[in-house]
Formats: structure tokens, C-alpha cells, sequence
């Protein structure tokens, strides 16, 4: 099983400086400790994290109901949909 960072409790990680550090440090303190699995499991942690907070942004409730109304829209048949290809044509002209 791969340990994943986020796992480790936060003392772990009291030793590290804070605030901004620069790349060869990041290099030096973690990557270049680290082995091929550790460090793909890193790269997920880290995905996962900007993931997360990208689709944790806060919508209004009337946000919620126009996502909602459209999805309902779109679910019965109602919405009319123009492929990508004809937007773009009308938008940047022939390419």
C-alpha cells in the first residue's frame, strides 16, 4: 500500500520551514529524498488537493437552482445543443 502524505499527522511536519521554499530546497528536502512511488503518491496528493479546492468554490443558492434547472434541461431533451465546431466557425470565422 502506498503512504500518502496527507495520512502523516501534522507534527511531522513541524520540522519543515515555513512560507514560501524555494525549489532547490523543495528538491532537496523532499523530492530528492523520496523514491519513484513516493513520489507519484506526492503528485496525487497534490492533485487531489487542487482538485478539491477547485470544486469547493462556494455557489449561491440561486447558482445551485440555474445548475439544476439546466441539468434538468438537459436530461429531458429540452436544451438544444450547438457542436463545438459550429461556435467556434461563428465565433473566429473559417479556419
Amino acid at each position: 500500500m502506498t503512504e500518502h502524505f496527507t495520512d502523516r499527522p501534522p507534527e511531522y511536519f513541524a520540522d519543515l520551514p515555513t512560507g514560501s521554499i524555494p525549489t532547490a530546497n523543495l528538491h532537496d528536502l523532499v523530492i530528492g529524498l523520496l523514491n519513484e512511488e513516493q513520489r507519484a503518491a506526492l503528485a496525487q496528493d497534490l492533485w487531489n488537493s487542487v482538485n478539491a479546492d477547485a470544486f469547493a468554490a462556494p455557489f449561491s443558492p440561486e447558482q445551485l437552482e440555474e445548475l439544476d434547472r439546466r441539468i434538468a434541461s438537459l436530461d429531458a431533451g429540452d436544451s438544444i445543443l450547438i457542436p463545438w465546431e459550429d461556435v467556434r466557425h461563428e465565433l473566429l470565422g473559417p479556419r
